[in-house]
Formats: C-alpha cells, structure tokens, sequence
C-alpha cells in the first residue's frame, strides 16, 4: 500500500469541510423552521429523537451543542499543553 501524498490529504480535508459546510447549513435552516413555528416558546417546543425514542427540545439541543464543543476544546487545550508545555491563558 503506497503512502498518502499531500494532495491526497488536501483532497481528503476539502472533502471534509465541504461536508461540515453542508452539515452547517442543514442544521442553520432547522433551526431558523423551527423558531418560525407559532407559539408562545418555539425553544421549548418538542420534536422527535432518538428515532422516535425521545423527545428533545430546540433548547435542549442547543445547550447540549454548547457543552459539547465546550468538552471538545478542552480536549484540544490538553492536546496543546501537552505538545508545547503551555498552561493557563
């Protein structure tokens, strides 16, 4: 099996921003349909989970979202300290 080149990896990391842009927008326009929606709180309006398991609301998913990029840059932040030795802010 022959090593990647690095056109072979700037094809792959395009292929992987084209598909976070299009997950982005899909998620965007969710999100604009679902606080058009009539009602009083359209955060706190149920929708359909977990294949039809659960139910979540528009709030739920969005501070569910927040705490999980939160986790995940405290990820990447062990990551650095640890291939430069910097700590703290």
């Amino acid at each position: 099996m022959s090593q990647p080149t690095i056109d072979d990896v700037v094809d792959e990391a395009d292929d992987v921003r084209r598909t976070w842009e299009r997950s982005v927008e899909r998620s965007r326009q969710a999100l604009r349909e679902a606080l058009a929606t009539e009602g009083e709180d359209p955060l706190g309006a149920l929708h359909p989970a977990w294949g039809g398991r659960g139910q979540v609301s528009v709030r739920w998913i969005l501070a569910h979202a927040v705490e999980e990029y939160a986790r995940h840059n405290g990820h990447a932040d062990l990551l650095r300290e640890v291939a430069d030795g910097q700590t703290g802010e």
